[in-house]
This record gives structure tokens, C-alpha cells and sequence, in this order.
């Protein structure tokens, strides 16, 4: 049983994300898509690292500096900021609000 609950919420966390980062790209523009073609780590993965930090819904994410900058919320509905090394994966600041 637990491992049905385990599953079902995993597969939640994949389609909330989707639904996030669908919204979250719409509109970018061509220097955004330069600069996430340019990164080792891909916008999908940031949002796989960002869930597994706790993030369980993405309201924006983005390229700054080169990091993922992913806003969302947590499982709480607490907001939080998650910055993302794009070459490396490293999870370089997470705050909750």
C-alpha cells in the first residue's frame, strides 16, 4: 500500500511539474532560449532537482546568471526560491517564504 501511495505521488509531482514548466516557458524570448540551450543542466532537469529539494508545483523558472532560478511552492503551499547551477546541478540557494 505504501508503495502505491510512493508511486501516485511521484507521478503527481511529474505532472505538476509538466503543467509549471509549460506555463513557465510561454513567452520566453530568444536570448532565454540561447542562454538554456547554453547550460549542461536542462530546464527538465532543474525541475527534477527543484521536486526533489520539495518543490512541488513551479510557478516560473527561468535563466539568470547562469542558473536555473525556479519559484514554486512546497507541499506546505509555502513559496519557494530555488537557484540551480546550470553547469553542475548544484543547488546554490533555497529559501521558503
Amino acid at each position: 500500500m505504501t508503495m502505491i501511495i510512493l508511486i501516485r505521488s511521484a507521478l503527481l509531482a511529474v505532472l505538476i511539474i509538466g503543467a509549471g514548466l509549460a506555463s513557465a516557458s510561454a513567452g520566453e524570448g530568444k536570448e532565454d532560449k540561447e542562454a538554456r540551450q547554453r547550460l549542461a543542466v536542462s530546464e527538465h532537469e532543474a525541475a527534477e532537482i527543484a521536486a526533489a529539494e520539495g518543490v512541488t508545483e513551479i510557478l516560473e523558472i527561468k535563466v539568470k546568471r547562469g542558473q536555473w532560478k525556479i519559484e514554486g511552492t512546497n507541499e506546505d503551499g509555502r513559496k519557494v526560491e530555488i537557484l540551480i547551477d546550470g553547469d553542475s546541478g548544484e543547488v546554490v540557494k533555497f529559501e521558503t517564504y
